[in-house]
């Protein structure tokens, strides 16, 4: 998979498409952004965020921190019509080892366990080595690696 540089930032091409592109971020969005997009009730550490303030099953990635702050506040940053997410589970266990890898732990998007009493929800996240572990509390805080879709015009760095 090719690395490009684009809107400044280290990206993956990881799917290309006569029409579109989609690029994951190399890293995980740094601590200045974080801080910018966040405040302190939801950040630890600079760079890690937690995921939603609803711990409770069942997981809702519509209506979670990350997608509705974090992840719109880096879009308009960026200032350019996509699609954001963060990868899902089943798209990590697709990406080669080397590009899952990033030097800290991230969130996916994928519900993975909630306890039998109902009292919090855990989401799939993958550890510095690009291993998904299956068992991270939403409320725990972790890297957002951003994945953006976007018209091909727009990304001349192809």
């Amino acid at each position: 998979m090719k690395k490009i540089k684009f809107k400044d930032l280290d990206w993956y091409v990881i799917e290309e498409t006569d029409d579109s592109v989609k690029l994951l971020l190399k890293n995980v969005l740094d601590e200045e952004r974080i801080r910018k997009y966040s405040n302190d009730d939801w950040y630890v550490n600079g760079y890690e965020v937690r995921l939603t303030n609803d711990v409770k099953p069942p997981f809702d990635w519509e209506k979670s921190y990350v997608k509705n702050i974090i992840l719109e506040n880096f879009k308009n940053d960026l200032g350019i019509e996509c699609d954001i997410t963060i990868p899902s589970k089943e798209y990590i266990e697709k990406l080669p080892i080397e590009i899952r890898k990033c030097n800290c732990w991230y969130w996916t998007n994928t519900p993975s366990y909630f306890n039998a009493a109902g009292a919090y929800a855990s989401v799939f996240s993958v550890n510095p080595a690009g291993e998904l572990d299956l068992r991270y509390h939403v409320a725990n805080s972790n890297g957002v690696r951003p994945i953006i879709t976007l018209k091909k015009e727009l990304c001349t760095e192809l």
